[in-house]
């Protein structure tokens, strides 16, 4: 028993590294040829369409999670396939019957709503943002099932042909002058590509366990896994909303225009945390979730070793981001695009601390901490309000504001991991006690 207690933080870490290496590596490609594509659209759609397109990805962001209550997160997790089948289908289910319920609320109120946010513009195009969203629910709870068989090498193809699709899709109707459509169509399919993929790949797997389906198992599941309603859904919600919080506050604030270099800053920094941060955090939480949870010395190993490997990438990035951001926006997307270099320099600071935080904090959920995520998710939900309200009341201008905005989710980030670390190693104590 102690030979293998001995090695098992090595192999375990090395099943971690190696997903993360697969998946980096559909989501580098996948991301390359979305920033490849970005000199051309840059040239085919202004600031004003891009600012469309970031509320539009705003609301379908914000939107994707409450259709499955986030029971989809629990996925990976039962040592049982019958269990895992049976929180699929519930999502599946909750996931239509809640669109049914946007459908009516964004079919009445679409248009004031969109108003509010400058953003009139959009509203033609509200039921692309449900077919978007129903889209991304499917998506998700596709790869919640893939993250459970350790499919990783098919969830790099998906990434790869989303982004594939989505660019093909927003150059080919950008050349048709088809504005902001072209783009917002192209943003769909970047979301919900792979579907088919996975579908080919997992079917038979899907339809062996099919049989273990039935509405009493439902219940059942959702009575087990009801901590993730009620904290990992409002926990996703404040997530995502302080992702988004700036570029809806900048629509309202300082419209299109501003907004579109925002959104465009920030899909260009989605790729190294994609690249590392994202794919860290699926590969890492996939292994950590086959483990015994109370074997916490052997999280805490590959806890530890995540954050120096992250950070020896993170710092690199924020070198290359903070002195070269700017000449690199005016060569890349064009003399129109130098206010996202400064955008993306005054942004630069957190990157550095969200890089290592993301997969960090999976701990909280392998431990099901969510009362812990979801106070953490209030208070950086709380902190962005803030910044933007003082900058709506203060009247400050926009580069002002997204340096406080950076400057906060740098501390904030900070403090994410330290609470986290000292957590888990309560949890060492604890047992070493015991």
């Amino acid at each position: 028993m102690k030979l293998r207690r001995r090695f098992l933080p090595a192999d375990v870490t090395g099943n971690v590294f190696r997903g993360m290496a697969t998946l980096a590596l559909g989501s580098s490609v996948g991301r390359f040829i979305g920033i490849a594509s970005m000199p051309v659209l840059t040239r085919l759609y202004g600031p004003e369409d891009y600012g469309v397109l970031a509320v539009f990805s705003a609301m379908v962001f914000m939107l994707a999670p409450v259709l499955t209550l986030r029971y989809v997160m629990a996925v990976p997790l039962p040592r049982h396939d019958g269990t895992a089948i049976n929180l699929m289908a519930l999502s599946l289910a909750l996931t239509v019957v809640i669109t049914l319920l946007v459908t009516a609320l964004l079919f009445a109120f679409a248009d004031p709503i969109l108003s509010s946010l400058s953003m009139t513009e959009l509203a033609p195009w509200w039921w692309l943002v449900l077919l978007a969203m129903v889209g991304t629910s499917g998506y998700e709870t596709l790869t919640a099932w893939a993250t459970r068989r350790r499919g990783y090498r098919t969830i790099a193809r998906t990434q790869v042909s989303q982004n594939l699709m989505g660019a093909a899709i927003k150059i080919g109707l950008g050349l048709l002058a088809i504005k902001p459509g072209g783009l917002l169509i192209g943003q769909m399919a970047s979301q919900v590509g792979g579907i088919g993929t996975y579908l080919r790949h997992f079917r038979h797997d899907i339809r062996a366990n099919a049989r273990f389906v039935s509405l009493r198992r439902m219940k059942l599941v959702a009575g087990r896994y009801r901590g993730f309603p009620v904290y990992r859904l409002p926990s996703k919600f404040l997530l995502v909303y302080s992702v988004q919080a700036p570029v809806l506050f900048f629509s309202a604030i300082y419209g299109a225009g501003a907004t579109g270099h925002l959104g465009l800053a920030l899909a260009a920094m989605a790729l190294p945390v994609t690249l590392v941060s994202q794919s860290l955090a699926d590969a890492f939480f996939a292994e950590l979730s086959t483990l015994d949870r109370r074997d916490i010395d052997t999280q805490w190993h590959i806890v530890v070793r995540v954050i120096k490997v992250v950070s020896a990438i993170s710092v690199p990035v924020f070198l290359l981001l903070f002195f070269f951001a700017k000449p690199f926006s005016v060569v890349v997307f064009g003399e129109d695009w130098a206010t996202t270099g400064v955008f993306l320099t005054a942004l630069s600071p957190y990157i550095v601390v969200q890089l290592i935080a993301n997969p960090v904090t999976k701990v909280l959920a392998v431990h099901e901490m969510h009362r812990v995520f979801l106070w953490i998710n209030i208070q950086r939900a709380l902190l962005i309000s803030a910044v933007f309200l003082l900058a709506f009341w203060l009247d400050w201008p926009a580069i002002i504001a997204i340096s406080v905005f950076s400057g906060v989710l740098f501390a904030h980030y900070v403090f994410c991991v330290v609470v986290t670390l000292k957590l888990l190693r309560n949890k060492m104590k604890n047992r070493s006690t015991g």
